[in-house]
């Protein structure tokens, strides 16, 4: 007969990294991927990053604010050159048709982004909810977040608008 201590159901499959007492107070995964959709990816990754600080991964802030940076650059371009090349037709029911699929195409790569980083924390964050201690509001730091990413987003939509018409012509 094998010895008990030797099979893999006794050894302890946590870490020392994951303490839940030096967890922060973090915010429901969730409640920031319903932020991307509504703030844009920049809002999103900045909260998602702050969460990975909160639920014991300092270390992924940088990455998932990079990511979202980046998702937020192309995202701007391509609705900037979208709007040039579809919303400038002389058919308001048209014009009103591109931009609100620009929209939600912007809203739903946004919330892909947030899915895929909100599902990186949902280990974590359920190890937290087991302490049964409640998580953090996200109103006021998701407003201030959405706020700040829509200012940053409207300049980057107005550089790449006049970089499009300075590239394209009029």
């Amino acid at each position: 007969m094998s010895d008990p201590t030797q099979n893999d159901l006794f050894r302890p499959s946590l870490s020392a990294a994951d303490q839940t007492s030096a967890f922060g107070k973090p915010w429901r995964p969730r409640s920031l991927v319903i932020l991307c959709y509504l703030g844009g990816a920049l809002a999103g990754a900045l909260l998602l990053g702050l969460n990975f600080g909160r639920l014991g991964m300092p270390g992924r802030f940088w990455k998932v604010l990079g990511a979202g940076a980046v998702l937020a650059v192309f995202l701007a371009a391509g609705a900037s050159l979208a709007e040039l090349q579809y919303a400038s037709t002389e058919d308001p029911a048209q014009n009103r048709d591109a931009r609100r699929w620009i929209r939600i195409t912007q809203s739903l790569a946004a919330a892909g982004f947030g899915l895929v980083a909100a599902a990186q924390q949902r280990k974590r964050f359920e190890m937290y909810e087991a302490t049964e201690r409640p998580p953090a509001a996200i109103l006021l730091p998701g407003i201030g977040a959405w706020l700040g990413g829509g200012v940053v987003h409207l300049i980057l939509l107005f550089l790449f608008q006049l970089l499009w018409l300075r590239l394209l012509g009029p």
